[in-house]
């Protein structure tokens, strides 16, 4: 979510009340609400937030409901993205003439 919103996460933990950290926690509590259908308490417990921040910041999101729409979706995709992108691994040995040694190589079929 931050790198699509091209935030920096020490500015975030710095500045926990600046603007892109608000925008941040909108976007995160839309996401939270909007594609796993959860509870904005679960938000709030999750983000360490009172309910009702969460409440404000899920109404002022709802006032740009289409770009957070829009948002939600690319931060979706890029999590679903990041869970099929596990790459299947396979074990490699060493030639005979090099050291014993073990490793994997990431193997990504086409």
């Amino acid at each position: 979510m931050l790198r699509l919103q091209e935030l920096d996460p020490i500015e975030l933990q710095e500045k926990p009340r600046g603007r892109a950290a608000a925008a941040a926690k909108r976007l995160a509590i839309w996401v939270w609400v909007h594609e796993y259908e959860g509870q904005q308490i679960e938000v709030a417990r999750a983000l360490s937030l009172d309910t009702s921040v969460v409440s404000r910041y899920y109404g002022q999101a709802l006032q740009s409901a289409g770009d957070f729409d829009e948002l939600a979706t690319a931060v979706t995709a890029l999590l679903r993205k990041r869970q099929r992108g596990t790459k299947d691994r396979r074990l490699t040995e060493a030639p005979l003439d090099a050291l014993s040694v073990r490793y994997y190589v990431d193997v990504e079929e086409t």
